[in-house]
C-alpha cells in the first residue's frame, strides 16, 4: 500500500469523528444535556433551521471536496486494480 493511499484512508477515517466534534461544539448546551449536565433539557425532536444560501454552499462544497472526491478516487483505483488482476 502506497503512503499516499494510507494518508487518504487516515483522512477518511477522521472525517466522521471531526463532524461529531464540530456538531458538539456548535450545540454545546445540547451536548451537555445528553449527559445530564448543563441547564437545558435534552431535546431529541428534530428542529427546522434556516441556513443562508452562502453557508449551505460552503458546507456542500467542503463535503464534496473533502468527502465525496476522495471516496470516488478510491473507488476508481479499486476498479482499476480489479481489472488489472483479472488479466
Amino acid at each position: 500500500v502506497e503512503p499516499r493511499e494510507q494518508m487518504v484512508h487516515s483522512f477518511l477515517e477522521l472525517l466522521p469523528i471531526t463532524a461529531y466534534l464540530l456538531l458538539a461544539a456548535a450545540e454545546w448546551p445540547q451536548f451537555l444535556a445528553l449527559f445530564g449536565l448543563g441547564v437545558e433539557p435534552a431535546a431529541f425532536a428534530p428542529q427546522w433551521r434556516m441556513l443562508s444560501g452562502s453557508y449551505a454552499a460552503v458546507i456542500l462544497t467542503a463535503a464534496l471536496l473533502f468527502g465525496v472526491i476522495p471516496y470516488l478516487e478510491e473507488l476508481l483505483r479499486c476498479i482499476r486494480a480489479a481489472r488489472t488482476n483479472k488479466r
